[in-house]
């Protein structure tokens, strides 16, 4: 070998950012975008009819495929990929789309892989408009659909790089929802991409199998490259490449570590949780689809903590805002979570989270500007239906009120006037409701936390919501990887205002929650209970962990931790203590490296 081969093949770190955990040994597999040209070719009157006839041939084969894709995702016990999947079929069979396309045939006489090619293309350029993360993961869904029906109108193989080899990382520029979803193991054991980001639909599927996914990796010169082996570190976001013998044998030791971790972690989940000195503390979950719900009780969570009803419009387009309907599927949410308590966050949308039903409303342009409950009470309308689904359904069920991104003391008064007028209208028709239900505040701003005091006395619960009280307080944009590098949540300031909101919901006598990030990250259990937390609620693939280390902490050492860290000023300080403490009671200190990195650069 020569000395600059001997160079490419020495142990090279890439630093990326993770969007689903784990740990992957093996060898890479890049996979090529390799597009056929799109035919283009002009058709006459008579021969529209064939044309638009193709295109439904296409249509059916590739929702066909999708079902048969749906179904094997359910045998696998992937049910998240399952339901991403089914969404696909719903886009597939839009009506409106439909229309589009074969007037376009009839206007353009053209044949239909080019008169489709030009309908997908002018929605690229509508969602490239659009800067919000949400809307472009949904064009990732799009594109995913428009090249399998283009695949099926051009006879092209569906999918070619299923024949991979065993133990193979797959490398692309970016994942679409397919490829992910038929990806499995011990074939594909991780991803690695250039673009793609934590909401996406092939991350969610990721993040489901259990398969560790790191984006944000140039892949330009990697293909040069002479790589035998690769590590994916789905914890700290870093890709490996040809490691070192003792680097090979430090993650086969943390891979091995891992899966008797998460077979100690998935042991007595039904169980009372209470602390090492029999403190009690609940888990409660955050949830945005029906298949959250359906594992509750099995992973040990006691109700659900967050239901984003938000989530509805950007998982699936075709969702009716309509009471019936909204009422039909919280109904199927209050029916799994059986007799369980269950906090529904009304729509936290505009702003930067615009779901497409909004378009059909006069909102003018406040739905850009405003956002959570300020876009709520400018826009009655919409709060009012979705208030009286809420009333009718809590009749079956026991169903709290949670109000996203309160800043002042009157809109949660104004919500509360908008609420019993609700009531009003929903006994004078005499339909079954639930009146005074609980209502609650979220606590997601800087002047929220100031005034969380006078909100604890004037409401029956508060939660805090760390992603953007995080983003609002130090000015960062969490979607943004580049400044996701450095870990806020461990800001002193943060911490800080964590234990204000926390203080002053116990002198009120108010029950408090968390239902941030850092809520599901086994870093910060023993500081938040410290704080005087007794309420988590986190996504459910994390609660048996949560659950696990709330198990080793004694209250008196969590509040010594915590006092000691209020004392501080230095986040980096602030993480080594809190890594030291999770070795002190046996938890793996990598689970939560990715959430600070060792360079701001």
């Amino acid at each position: 070998m020569s000395k600059k081969q001997e160079d490419k093949t020495q142990e090279t770190r890439i630093q990326g950012y993770s969007v689903s955990e784990g740990i992957a040994i093996g060898h890479p597999f890049f996979l090529e975008n390799i597009d056929k040209p799109i035919p283009n070719f002009p058709i006459t009157l008579n021969e529209v009819d064939q044309e638009i006839q193709r295109y439904h041939i296409a249509l059916r084969c590739s929702s066909e495929d999708l079902k048969k894709l749906s179904k094997y995702l359910t045998y696998k016990g992937s049910k998240e990929a399952a339901t991403i999947i089914d969404t696909q079929i719903q886009i597939l069979g839009d009506p409106c789309l439909t229309t589009q396309v074969e007037e376009k045939i009839r206007n353009m006489l053209q044949n239909i892989e080019a008169v489709f090619h030009s309908v997908i293309t002018e929605y690229e350029i509508r969602f490239s408009c659009i800067k919000d993360n949400l809307f472009q993961d949904r064009w990732v869904d799009i594109m995913d659909l428009a090249k399998r029906v283009l695949r099926h109108l051009c006879f092209q193989e569906q999918a070619p790089w299923l024949n991979v080899p065993a133990e193979s990382i797959i490398f692309a520029k970016d994942l679409i929802p397919s490829h992910a979803a038929v990806a499995d193991y011990p074939l594909v054991i991780a991803f690695v991409t250039e673009e793609g980001g934590t909401s996406s639909h092939a991350a969610l599927i990721a993040r489901s199998k259990g398969i560790p996914y790191v984006t944000c990796i140039n892949l330009n010169n990697l293909r040069l490259c002479l790589i035998q082996c690769v590590i994916v570190d789905g914890y700290s976001g870093e890709v490996i490449l040809n490691p070192n013998d003792k680097t090979l044998a430090e993650y086969q030791n943390r891979r091995n570590n891992l899966q008797k971790w998460i077979k100690k972690i998935h042991v007595n989940t039904d169980s009372v949780l209470r602390t090492k000195d029999g403190q009690s503390v609940e888990v409660l979950a955050n949830v945005g689809h029906l298949h959250d719900v359906e594992q509750l009780t099995k992973l040990g969570s006691k109700g659900i903590g967050l239901f984003r009803t938000e989530y509805l419009f950007f998982q699936n387009d075709h969702f009716s805002f309509s009471e019936e309907h909204q009422y039909e599927f919280y109904s199927k949410i209050i029916q799994k979570a059986a007799d369980m308590p269950v906090t529904i966050r009304v729509f936290d949308i505009g702003g930067d989270k615009i779901p497409q039903f909004l378009h059909s409303f006069n909102t003018d342009n406040t739905v850009s500007k405003y956002r959570g409950i300020r876009f709520l009470l400018l826009h009655k309308d919409i709060f009012r239906v979705q208030l009286r689904a809420i009333l009718r359904v809590a009749y079956y069920g026991n169903v709290r009120i949670l109000l996203p991104l309160i800043s002042d003391l009157i809109e949660l008064e104004e919500s509360r006037i908008l609420i019993e007028q609700v009531s009003q209208e929903l006994s004078q028709e005499g339909a079954l409701y639930k009146s005074n239900l609980p209502l609650g505040c979220m606590i997601e701003i800087p002047s929220a936390v100031f005034i969380s005091g006078a909100l604890a006395k004037n409401c029956d619960f508060l939660s805090i919501g760390t992603n953007d009280l995080i983003q609002y307080s130090l000015g960062i944009d969490r979607s943004d990887y580049v400044e996701s590098g450095f870990n806020y949540s461990i800001h002193p300031s943060i911490i800080r205002m964590i234990k204000m909101v926390i203080s002053e919901a116990i002198q009120n006598k108010k029950d408090v929650s968390i239902c941030g990030e850092i809520a599901s990250n086994p870093l910060f259990v023993a500081l938040l209970m410290g704080l005087g937390l007794k309420i988590f609620s986190c996504s459910p693939r994390y609660i048996p962990a949560i659950r696990y280390v709330i198990k080793q902490i004694h209250l008196k050492d969590a509040a010594i931790l915590a006092q000691t860290i209020l004392e501080m000023d230095s986040s980096a300080q602030i993480f080594e203590i809190l890594q030291n403490y999770l070795s002190s009671i046996h938890i793996p200190a990598y689970l939560s490296s990715n959430l600070y990195a060792k360079n701001r650069s």
